[in-house]
Order: C-alpha cells, then sequence, then structure tokens
C-alpha cells in the first residue's frame, strides 16, 4: 500500500518540491498512490484547502483518508514511568521540541488541559547540547513550571543530556481516523475493488 501523506496545517508546502515546498514529488504523481492521508485534520476550514489543492490535479477529494492525532498518554523522559493525559491536566508546563510543526505539538499541549508558562522551539532534526537543556532547566525554575513536555521524536536525542531528577515528559500521540477507516482498512487487508477514483473513473 502506498500512502501519500498531506499535513492539513501546511496548504502552503503543496505550492513547491523540496527544498522550497514540502513535496518530493509533483501532485500530479498522486495516480501513483494508493490513497491519499490528510493528517492533523482538525480544522474543516484547513481540511478543504487540501481538497481544493487535490482537485485542481483531478483527485477525486471523496477518496481522501482523514486523520487527527489526539493526546494519548505522557511518559518520562527518563525512568519510562506513564501516566494517563489528565495526569498532566492544570499543571505548568515548560513545552520544548525540535520538530518541523511545532505549533501542532503547541496545540496539542493545549488540549490536554496545562498551563504553558513557555515554550523552546528549536528547528526540525536540532541536535541538543547541555547547554540547551541547562537554559531550558533555568527557564523551568525561573517561571515556576511543574515539568517540561516534550515530544516523541525530540525523547531520544535529550535522554543522554538529562538527569534523573529532571522532570522531562514526552507526549504520546494516538491517531485517529476521523473520515475514511473502512477504506483504509479494505486498503490494508488488500481489496482488490478499493481503487482510487480519479477524474470519475477508477484506477
Amino acid at each position: 500500500v502506498d500512502l501519500v501523506l498531506l499535513d492539513a496545517t501546511d496548504a502552503a508546502g503543496l505550492d513547491a518540491l523540496l527544498p522550497a515546498g514540502r513535496l518530493r514529488e509533483p501532485l500530479t504523481e498522486l495516480c501513483r498512490a494508493s490513497a491519499v492521508m490528510i493528517t492533523r485534520a482538525d480544522s474543516r476550514q484547513d481540511v478543504e484547502m487540501i481538497h481544493s489543492r487535490l482537485r485542481t490535479v483531478a483527485y477525486s477529494s471523496e477518496d481522501a483518508i482523514e486523520v487527527v492525532f489526539r493526546p494519548e498518554s505522557v511518559m518520562a523522559v527518563v525512568s519510562g514511568e506513564r501516566q494517563p493525559v489528565d495526569w498532566c491536566r492544570k499543571k505548568k508546563v515548560w513545552l520544548v521540541s525540535g520538530i518541523g510543526n511545532s505549533p501542532s505539538f503547541r496545540r496539542s499541549a493545549e488540549s490536554m488541559g496545562v498551563e504553558i508558562l513557555g515554550e523552546t522551539a528549536f528547528e526540525d532534526h536540532h541536535a541538543y547540547d547541555h547547554s540547551d537543556i541547562e537554559k531550558i532547566r533555568a527557564n523551568l525554575r525561573d517561571t515556576g513550571g511543574e515539568i517540561v513536555l516534550t515530544t516523541e521524536k525530540d525523547k531520544g536525542k535529550l535522554l543522554p543530556l538529562l538527569m534523573p531528577s529532571d522532570p522531562w515528559w514526552m507526549l504520546r500521540l494516538g491517531t485517529a481516523v476521523i473520515r475514511g477507516e473502512d477504506r483504509l482498512h479494505r486498503l490494508i487487508d488488500g481489496s482488490p475493488s478499493d481503487g482510487i477514483q480519479r477524474g470519475g473513473a477508477r484506477a
């Protein structure tokens, strides 16, 4: 199964190929994909912008599968202890991320009901060092924060730099299909009758 993932919060990224945009291939090549999956589909306005772009290349937007990412649990970066999302509610947190979409991470944190005291958002693939950690520790201390909340992607880079006493936690996200779940299951199960409709034809 060849799935193409399009971020609903980054419609502008569909304007050009890498490095100017997000595309590895032109949108016209979607005809080779098994399906298009629109991620971070929380906002209908954002999703409709993606559907509009798909229609410009004669891709039937009705075929697109839509998914959202929802907070599932948190895990202590050093010890591996796990807690439910409700454990974080009303906690005073400092956000840390080195990903391509830090606003999305912030929205996920906000949905948990935490009090965000501040945020350190690095560029994607940031290489953390001890200086970064010391600055973040100082931010947490100076603002009266309780925990640092980071992403699953950043955990592996941060772990070697932290001490057992550091209250750093990682947010674990779950994926929920909000449109096209049956079709996704058919694709995974290998149903031969589930082609993609493009320009009114089945492929």
